[in-house]
């Protein structure tokens, strides 16, 4: 298995969030209000470290407001970026041929979303798909990114049976929740975290009706 220098594979070892409509799906195209074109696609083994530097200045971009969301243990690192590639679930967005924003895309259940602390979610036992570890380019902010991804993103859930998308994020991320809301979700309530170098940490969960 020739793999590169961060460690991944060219090929994604296990698409365990694959399904048939995902795999179809080449690049999904979506428009700003300024017209330009932006492709939503799965990453490229080679662009590991384009979509690291996006990860790392999202990290910074967060240290900077007084957020500590991302500040623990590197995460999100490599290793999160590579478990994502091999299943399947790392996505970039692009424009004009350059890697804009990054994020998770899955359809595995999130065992931190199996109850809520407080609040409950919108749908119960049926399908969902989940959106983390979303980050733009700080050339990129202001413009409306994020809203394009979760755009793209229900496109995906829709073409893989999901009835809804959860999403999460810190309570002092104001500016993502602002984007959340704008983009159909509902606040549903408080989780608390039960993986990663945040595990223990309450965070606000989201979720849309497809």
């Amino acid at each position: 298995m020739r793999l590169n220098r961060y460690g991944i594979s060219h090929r994604p070892l296990r698409p365990r969030s694959d399904c048939p409509a995902q795999r179809a799906i080449s690049g999904l195209k979506n428009k700003s209000a300024a017209g330009n074109v932006m492709t939503v696609r799965k990453l490229r083994a080679e662009e590991a470290g384009d979509a690291m530097r996006i990860l790392e200045q999202g990290r910074e971009l967060l240290r900077r407001r007084g957020i500590p969301q991302w500040q623990k243990g590197g995460y999100p690192g490599m290793a999160e970026l590579r478990r994502d590639f091999q299943n399947g679930a790392a996505y970039v967005a692009e424009r004009d041929g350059i890697i804009i924003a990054t994020f998770a895309f899955s359809t595995e259940p999130d065992i931190s979303y199996r109850e809520l602390i407080s609040g409950e979610w919108l749908t119960q036992g049926t399908p969902y798909a989940t959106v983390h570890r979303l980050a733009v380019s700080e050339t990129e902010r202001g413009r409306g990114v994020a809203g394009l991804i979760y755009e793209a993103a229900a496109e995906l859930a829709r073409a893989c049976g999901a009835v809804s998308i959860r999403v999460d994020t810190h309570p002092k991320n104001l500016s993502m929740q602002r984007a959340m809301v704008k983009s159909g979700f509902t606040y549903c309530g408080e989780l608390i975290l039960a993986e990663s170098a945040e595990a223990g940490e309450i965070r606000l969960g989201y979720e849309r009706i497809l």
